[in-house]
């Protein structure tokens, strides 16, 4: 007697379902570490999913998606180019207003084009979708490259004489006047000093009138090496209110102030906000004239 054809086929189909029915739990659950489709199932999720939960898995920022800084200053009427660190074409959105000039490429995540306008400092968020979902806040300012202030000329942008007096002819040293201006450095309130032949002048923010002097006993009038007393703008005594062809300038973290005595081979440090100094290097006193360092022998 034969077989009927339905059994045959049963019979045959069983060690296929038998295997597929006591296949071991590892191989059936694609979360099992053990599964050989968990790494690629994994993988695929976190390339193509803008933001879910996969086997426990928060899945986000993959591939690691930032710019190269969080900051950015840029210059008028000049070409920007700002592009995710880790390259990759993708999907992304912008929040926040871009600066005049400025578009935003959606498949490469670039900020790019030419500065129109200065702004302030403006908080711009981008987002990728996918592959892997990231977001990252960068500021962008745009600022003019023109001088917006001017020292030691009253104000005047076309004047460029040796202790000008107001009226772009040069005359006696004034609170607003530099000679042969060599060096500048800022504390951390915005005050600025600028050393000028025999003298350090110090500006507060956003001012071009000194407020203090340094190297001529507090009188605004000299602009004489090693002025002996207040207010005579004469002599030639090296002392702590002296100073001869200054030359740079440093600031500390406390905002004591170094100057750089050239002609009297010495440093002296001001504490902040005062314009006698308490400490010289190079010398071992502060009335010693032209007493040159040894040279250390090689």
């Amino acid at each position: 007697m034969q077989t009927p054809y339905k059994f045959r086929s049963l019979f045959l189909l069983f060690p296929i379902l038998v295997a597929s029915f006591c296949k071991p739990e590892a191989l059936n659950n694609n979360c099992d570490p053990k599964s050989a489709s968990y790494i690629s199932s994994l993988f695929f999720q976190s390339v193509t999913t803008a933001e879910s939960q996969y086997c426990g898995y928060h899945l986000v920022n993959v591939p690691p998606f930032e710019y190269k800084f969080s900051s950015y200053r840029l210059y008028l009427n000049f070409p920007v180019s700002i592009i995710p660190k880790n390259k990759s074409n993708s999907s992304y959105s912008v929040q926040g207003t871009l600066p005049l000039g400025l578009t935003f490429d959606s498949f490469s995540g670039e900020i790019k084009g030419t500065t129109a306008a200065i702004t302030e400092p403006t908080p711009i968020t981008i987002t990728r979708s996918n592959p892997g979902y990231g977001v990252f806040t960068i500021t962008l300012q745009v600022v003019d490259t023109s001088a917006t202030m001017v020292y030691g000329q009253y104000g005047s942008f076309t004047c460029n004489s040796a202790h000008n007096v107001g009226s772009c002819a040069s005359g006696s040293p004034t609170n607003q006047s530099l000679s042969s201006p060599y060096g500048v450095v800022g504390d951390s309130s915005g005050g600025v000093y600028i050393s000028g032949v025999n003298r350090v002048l110090f500006y507060p923010s956003n001012t071009t009138a000194s407020t203090r002097v340094y190297g001529q006993f507090g009188f605004y009038n000299c602009d004489l090496a090693n002025v002996d007393s207040s207010g005579t703008c004469f002599g030639n005594v090296v002392s702590a209110n002296s100073l001869s062809n200054v030359r740079g300038l440093g600031m500390n973290q406390d905002d004591g102030l170094y100057a750089v005595d050239m002609a009297n081979n010495r440093v002296l440090h001001f504490p902040k906000n005062t314009s006698i100094p308490t400490v010289v290097m190079g010398n071992q006193g502060f009335r010693l004239l032209r007493q040159v360092l040894p040279v250390p022998q090689r």
